[in-house]
């Protein structure tokens, strides 16, 4: 039987347990989540899945031993399921997607309220060949998960931050970063001292012209 991206979709809307206990954890924020699917969010496409779930915080300040407000967070998480490989046009079609709920969520009152929207992304490997991997190193509000689908069920692998080039910098670029960040340094802290002597010198200045004028309204009166 084949296996489709629907049955991915089912897996993780059905079975929220077991999916937590086979590795795939940012899903579902707390036991409380609510779990939508196939989510109309009207040009801008149709979600997957979206979790939310509201968590409340504790107060943050009192008046006179009394809690006058409390803050809580709107924990939204946009999980799109790709049957094979996750790349970049699935990161974007999420960013929409996040982009399609801040505007929804600018019609309603969330005052003292911390909105924090998340993206999961979900497939059968990563696009480990272009830049992609990189722009990852930076979103820190996106996880992605890869899957295997077996015998024993199915698997989920968190794929971690942290991307680099297995070769790195050459020997000649490693030997040659150290000059050229103590060459930028140095010439840093030269023109800062520069700037810092004439400010002083314009400051001297400044307070001479002053007295010099205190003392001639003095010989005035």
């Amino acid at each position: 039987m084949r296996f489709l991206e629907k049955d991915l979709e089912d897996i993780i809307y059905n079975h929220k347990e077991v999916c937590s206990e086979k590795g795939l954890l940012e899903c579902y924020p707390s036991e409380y989540s609510h779990l939508f699917r196939q989510v109309n969010l009207g040009k801008y496409g149709v979600a997957d899945l979206i979790s939310v779930d509201v968590i409340q915080n504790r107060p943050t300040r009192t008046i006179k031993g009394r809690h006058c407000h409390y803050h809580r967070t709107l924990s939204i998480y946009i999980i799109e399921c790709k049957l094979n490989e996750v790349n970049v046009a699935a990161y974007l079609q999420a960013k929409r997607y996040k982009t399609a709920i801040q505007e929804l969520l600018q019609r309603y009152n969330l005052k003292n309220t911390k909105v924090d929207i998340k993206v999961v992304l979900v497939g059968g490997s990563l696009d480990e060949g272009s830049d992609f991997v990189f722009q990852l190193n930076d979103d820190h509000k996106c996880t992605v998960y890869t899957y295997a689908y077996g015998p024993n069920g199915i698997e989920f692998t968190d794929q971690d931050k942290g991307w680099r080039y297995t070769a790195g910098m050459s020997s000649r670029c490693q030997s040659d970063a150290p000059y050229y960040i103590r060459s930028v340094l140095k010439k840093s802290i030269i023109e800062w001292e520069k700037q810092r002597k004439e400010e002083e010198e314009s400051f001297r200045e400044f307070c001479k012209m002053r007295d010099m004028e205190e003392l001639q309204d003095k010989k005035k009166d």
